[in-house]
C-alpha cells in the first residue's frame, strides 16, 4: 500500500529531512518580515522628513543639512 502525502506531511518531512526545524524556519521568517517592515517604516519617515519646510525642521531640532544627510542614507541603514 502506498502512503498519500499531504502538503502538511510533505513539508514536515522536507524540513526534517534537511535538518530544519519548523520553529527555526518560523523564527527566521518572522525576523525577515520584521526587518522588511522596519525598512519600509524608515523609508516612509525619511520621505516625510523631506516634505517638511525649514520652520517645521527647526521645531524638531533639525536643519536642512541634517535632513539631507538622513535622506541620503539607504533604507536599510539606521
Amino acid at each position: 500500500m502506498t502512503a498519500i502525502r499531504t502538503p502538511a506531511s510533505s513539508s514536515t518531512s522536507f524540513a526534517a529531512g534537511h535538518g530544519i526545524s519548523l520553529k527555526g524556519l518560523n523564527d527566521a521568517l518572522v525576523t525577515v518580515f520584521d526587518t522588511m517592515l522596519d525598512w519600509q517604516d524608515r523609508a516612509r519617515q525619511r520621505n516625510r522628513l523631506g516634505e517638511m519646510d525649514d520652520h517645521l525642521l527647526r521645531d524638531i531640532g533639525l536643519s536642512r543639512a541634517d535632513l539631507e544627510h538622513e535622506a541620503a542614507k539607504p533604507f536599510w541603514r539606521a
